[in-house]
């Protein structure tokens, strides 16, 4: 992304999804900030993978793409024609920006690479490359800035600061391990330079003619990962991290820049840096943290493949708190009736797949109970009875576990296996009542289209008769009565992904492999069962869940990490 010096004009470097989506095409995106207006959008046939470098003169915008030797390429700022390009020649490029004086000089950098370009007429030329003389040579230069005289820092690999003299190809100044880390953040305000680091160490330096020394520092939780991004305006520094944070820190008016500064406890906002799984709202009434009561209708958790256990409110769309859970790449989650329990399935580094069980409260203290090895395939789903006592657990492999929870949580013991299906089970639902030989029942779905009945033992009920009438807790099974109609009609070659019944069973909503969601009537089972079509996700839609109020609606999508929130108007 680039800002222009109108502080209006942005621009924005798009993907091709990996040549996933025929419609979806590398290309650059001009907006205006204020109205959020597409003002236009530059394609050319040379743009390959995606724009990973973008950046703005007064006349020029800078491109670089990521295809394998990097073309960079010029465009007039005005008419968003190609004015030049060229090839960076480098395995990586970081970053690109140009000289504030003279704005047809820019410099790119990279992995073993720090250039300086020059627009002689129609052509970029290369003018210079960096001479560390004998000063050691990083193998990235991670991030720059150019001072207002034109003068360059870079941050690198070896946490080395080093200003380069404008016009100059070696540098004046070097701070040595400045930080004990890659640096990733530069940023200049007032007198002072900021450096962060992927320890989430920000310093503040001030740079005399011949000297530079650190001032103040701020520190931000370990949580929060690494320093990927600094912001700083008149009051605030905004730190934006390697996992997918944003935090603020109010600026002290008198002494050092970060003197006495502290980050807020609250995040702006929080996410996940590797593909999302879970999904599950918050049960409005529960027995934990009654003070806090006030929030639980309007809670929902994410987890995915990095680990982290994400909590927000719906209503005020605030970030409440996260988790890491060590060593496990979470692939579903489920919370217990009364609250109190947390059961995610994951991957884990020492025993497999395993169910691992939390306690947990509102205020976001988790703590581990159990970790059980039940499969060595994937968990792809879990749910637990409505009275808590018993959870079920789908795999990849199509085998389902049921197990019963032993002194909260700390101790589990397996009641049955089931193997009968022949793929990945991709939903899980129980009965509300012990409708069945006084006991309550499952129905699970796969993704060749089974669907089968069980008893918590995992006896297979073969007369469906028997339990056609039975009431389901939810309604997560991709095929069955109840949701058979999105296969149908117009949307016989979709595939979707996911589905959820809203709590006054009045709604479906459907998630499918092109991002898409689709709101149906509830019960579908017509086969030409109209619908109305919501487009929000890069990639397919991992899961959808209702509020517990219907009035509202949360999907995640695995690959581009997104958590949406739709308000649901009727």
């Amino acid at each position: 992304m680039a800002v222009h010096e109108d502080q209006v004009t942005i621009a924005t470097g798009q993907s091709d999804l990996d040549g996933t989506k025929k419609q979806v095409k590398t290309c650059i995106r001009i907006w205006n900030s204020t109205n959020l207006k597409t003002l236009h959008v530059i394609e050319d046939d040379g743009f390959q993978q995606a724009i990973i470098c973008l950046s703005f003169s007064q006349n020029l915008l800078a491109a670089v793409d990521n295809y394998e030797s990097h073309t960079l390429s010029l465009w007039d700022a005005k008419t968003y024609k190609k004015v030049s390009e060229t090839k960076c020649n480098t395995d990586i490029v970081c970053q690109i920006g140009f000289h504030p004086k003279k704005t047809t000089c820019i410099v790119s950098i990279g992995k073993d690479h720090l250039v300086f370009w020059d627009l002689k007429g129609s052509a970029i030329e290369q003018t210079m490359e960096a001479d560390y003389g004998e000063n050691e040579k990083p193998k990235f230069i991670i991030c720059m800035l150019f001072r207002a005289n034109g003068d360059i820092v870079t941050g690198d690999s070896n946490g080395t600061i080093m200003i380069w003299l404008s016009g100059q190809n070696t540098p004046s100044q070097v701070i040595r391990k400045a930080h004990q880390c890659p640096i990733f953040a530069l940023i200049e305000h007032k007198k002072s330079l900021l450096s962060g680091g992927r320890d989430g160490s920000i310093y503040a330096w001030d740079v005399k003619d011949s000297k530079c020394y650190k001032s103040s520092e701020l520190l931000i939780p370990a949580s929060a990962g690494g320093i990927r991004t600094i912001l700083v305006d008149d009051l605030f520094t905004y730190v934006g991290t390697t996992l997918n944070c944003i935090l603020r820190s109010e600026l002290q008016d008198t002494g050092p820049l970060l003197s006495g500064a502290i980050i807020e406890k609250n995040l702006i906002t929080q996410g996940h840096y590797d593909e999302v799984h879970g999904l599950r709202v918050y049960p409005a009434q529960t027995a934990v943290a009654p003070s806090l009561q006030q929030h639980a209708q309007g809670v929902f958790l994410t987890c995915g493949y990095d680990g982290m256990v994400c909590c927000y409110d719906s209503n005020t769309h605030q970030a409440l708190w996260k988790h890491w859970v060590k060593d496990c790449n979470i692939q579903c989650v489920d919370i217990h009736p009364n609250g109190t329990i947390l059961v995610m399935g994951g991957k884990s580094a020492d025993i497999g797949s395993s169910l691992c069980f939390f306690s947990i409260n509102l205020e976001g203290s988790l703590f581990e109970l159990n970790r059980s090895k039940v499969s060595k395939s994937m968990i792809t789903t879990v749910k637990f009875s409505p009275d808590g006592q018993t959870l079920a657990a789908g795999c990849y492999d199509g085998r389902i576990t049921t197990v019963r929870l032993i002194d909260d949580g700390r101790r589990t013991e397996i009641v049955g296996k089931c193997n009968i299906h022949q793929s990945s089970i991709t939903g899980l639902d129980w009965s509300k009542d012990k409708c069945y030989n006084e006991d309550y029942i499952l129905q699970s779905s796969s993704s060749t289209f089974e669907y089968f009945n069980f008893t918590p033992s995992c006896e297979l009920i073969n007369n469906l008769v028997e339990t056609r009438n039975a009431e389901w807790m939810t309604n997560n099974c991709m095929v069955g009565y109840h949701t058979n109609g999105i296969w149908g009609g117009e949307m016989a070659s979709t595939e979707f992904t996911t589905v959820d019944r809203s709590h006054d069973q009045n709604l479906l909503a459907a998630g499918d492999e092109d991002g898409d969601i689709k709101l149906y009537t509830h019960p579908c089972s017509n086969q030409e069962a109209k619908f109305k079509n919501f487009h929000g996700h890069a990639f397919g839609v991992k899961s959808v869940v209702f509020g517990e109020t219907d009035k509202f609606l949360i999907s995640i999508g695995n690959r581009d990490c997104a958590i949406i929130q739709w308000n649901l108007i009727k």
